[in-house]
């Protein structure tokens, strides 16, 4: 029981860690200002800075 445990553990960080790892891996590709927010049919409605993102991707650990 404890062995899967620990892999369900590892999967769940995993899946946690790899959008930060793709973030700071494209990071200096990034362009300064971003879109954030779509509206209904795609089209982009608000844009903020890269540092966004981050705050995007933590938001999601909530």
């Amino acid at each position: 029981m404890k062995q899967s445990s620990l892999t369900m553990e590892i999967a769940i960080w995993a899946i946690i860690l790899v959008p930060f790892a793709y973030l700071a891996f494209s990071w200096n590709q990034l362009p300064d200002q971003v879109p954030i927010h779509f509206d209904l049919k795609g089209e982009v409605n608000g844009w903020g800075s890269k540092f966004a993102l981050v705050v995007l991707f933590s938001a999601r650990l909530c």
